[in-house]
């Protein structure tokens, strides 16, 4: 199975130059057109990677979670283009749900092959944890938390968060305007140190997703 970088690199590219009137339409068919692939082929590829990125971070499989997300790693999170282009390729690797090898092509050359074994094994134990990397959604009164350390994916408990993040995770509500619940008012302070964003998290107490 193939993959063209250019196609990843047009879906990138149009998430983030058009993100308030990008189509789903529109996204595979300038993909395809970037790329080797045919329109079908990019159209299934835009699929996969709507279904993974959802599953990833337990969010809604649409076109728009997966819009959404390349454009906060990018405006939000600080990541690089190339460092989305890495998402991609280790979603492949955790969360493609078919068995065969998938062959990158950057530039018509062979950029490397990736498959459910790629890489290490998942960590566990106690691991440093950038705030970044910690994504909490509040969703119908329900309160989920999702870690992300290398290209692994845990589901973990808020209860587990020590006092520290949660203190900075009500000062970032606070910064975006967004209400803060009724639950959470303890948490909110004058002033809020964020010298260090770097939490323990005890992956042995986490599901791996």
């Amino acid at each position: 199975m193939i993959l063209y970088y250019e196609w990843v690199t047009q879906s990138i590219n149009d998430c983030l130059n058009n993100y308030d009137t990008l189509t789903y339409e529109e996204c595979y068919t300038n993909a395809a057109n970037s790329s080797e692939h045919t329109l079908d082929e990019s159209q299934w590829w835009l699929d996969k990677f709507i279904c993974m990125i959802g599953l990833h971070h337990g969010k809604p499989q649409t076109f728009d979670t997966y819009k959404e997300l390349v454009f906060k790693s990018y405006n939000n999170l600080g990541k690089t283009i190339d460092e989305i282009h890495e998402l991609h390729f280790g979603l492949i690797s955790v969360r493609f749900d078919i068995i065969d090898i998938v062959k990158v092509y950057k530039n018509g050359k062979l950029y490397k092959e990736l498959n459910r074994t790629t890489g290490s094994q998942p960590p566990t134990g106690i691991q440093s944890v950038h705030f970044a990397n910690i994504f909490v959604t509040e969703t119908n009164g329900n309160r989920d938390v999702i870690v992300t350390v290398d290209k692994w994916s845990y589901s973990y408990s808020w209860n587990e968060l020590d006092e520290r993040f949660k203190r900075i995770y009500v000062a970032s509500l606070q910064m975006k305007n967004i209400s803060v619940p009724d639950d959470l008012q303890q948490y909110i302070a004058d002033t809020v140190d964020i010298s260090n964003l770097y939490f323990d998290i005890n992956l042995d107490n986490a599901t791996l997703l």
